[in-house]
Order: structure tokens, then C-alpha cells, then sequence
């Protein structure tokens, strides 16, 4: 699946970026009538969601994902001049969702340090995240929902819980 969203993303011009000084436009508008948004819109009505809050906080070199048709990213390889940059994806970038499909992405960098190769870095960050996660180009990501999910039985909450009900 991530594959094909690569493909209708990037290779068939679904998403297009440009650099204005630091930032990077990047926008996902021609998405929203193609197997994109249907896919999306499938998620909604099946009440599924991608948990993204946690994104920011996600090591680069540990980050693992797909990358269109060339399989896992090895982020030692292809981040290493942003890893230099700092450890967490928000020391390196920041997002702001402006709805309709388009997100700015800030480089936390000097201007001394942007070169063509950090440039090309966060260019690929950039196809990585939104080829995983296509929800990044629609404002309502960012809900400011409490997303709380516990399916496992030894979690600490529905352990403690489960010890209350049954002591009633």
C-alpha cells in the first residue's frame, strides 16, 4: 500500500515542493480526487486512525519505513546529513498543516549550514513521511484529540481497573 501511495504521490505529480528560503511548500491539493482520499475517507468510516503526536519525538536514525517501490529506508545511509543536524526529527523539522492538502515544513537550521545535500535530505523526509503517513497534508490531523488506545491485557490502566471491578 505504501508503494502505491508513493507512486500516485510523487512519480505522478500528486504532491509537489518548493523551497521559499528555509521553508519548504509542500502540496498535497490534486490528492483529494484520487485512490488518495478515497483511501483516507475509507479509514475515516472505518473509525481507523494514524496516531501522528508522536511523530516529532521519533529518532531519525530509528525511524523505519518505507520508502515507494525500493523497500525499508536505512536512515544511517539516507539521514546521516540531517542526523548531524539533531537526533529527533523535531530538532531537525517542523510542521504546520494550512489545510486543503498543504503543509510548510521549517528547516531548524542556519543558513550558514543549508546546503544542497541537507536540502535533499529533508526533501526525502519529506516523500518518506507523507508516502506513510498521507494524513500529514490535512489539517485535521491535528484534532487536538487525546488519542488513548489499550489493547493489551497486561496494560497498567485496564490492569487496575479490571482489580477494581472485580473487588465491587
Amino acid at each position: 500500500m505504501v508503494g502505491a501511495l508513493y507512486h500516485l504521490t510523487w512519480s505522478f505529480g500528486g504532491v509537489t515542493l518548493g523551497w521559499e528560503g528555509m521553508r519548504l511548500e509542500v502540496s498535497g491539493a490534486s490528492l483529494r480526487a484520487t485512490t488518495c482520499w478515497a483511501f483516507l475517507q475509507a479509514e475515516d468510516q472505518a473509525r481507523e486512525q494514524q496516531c501522528l503526536e508522536w511523530l516529532p519525538y521519533v529518532n531519525l536514525a530509528d525511524l523505519r519505513v518505507h520508502y515507494g517501490g525500493t523497500g525499508t529506508i536505512t536512515k544511517t545511509v539516507d539521514f546521516r546529513r540531517l542526523r548531524m543536524l539533531g537526533t529527533q526529527m523535531q530538532d531537525v523539522i517542523h510542521w504546520r498543516c494550512h489545510g486543503g492538502g498543504r503543509i510548510t515544513v521549517m528547516l531548524l537550521i542556519q543558513r550558514r549550514q543549508r546546503e544542497p545535500a541537507v536540502q535533499e535530505g529533508t526533501e526525502q523526509l519529506v516523500n518518506v513521511l507523507v508516502s506513510n503517513f498521507p494524513r500529514l497534508l490535512y489539517a485535521w490531523v491535528h484534532r487536538n484529540d487525546l488519542l488513548m488506545q489499550a489493547t493489551p491485557e497486561d496494560h497498567p490502566s485496564l490492569s487496575q481497573y479490571r482489580r477494581s471491578t472485580q473487588l465491587s
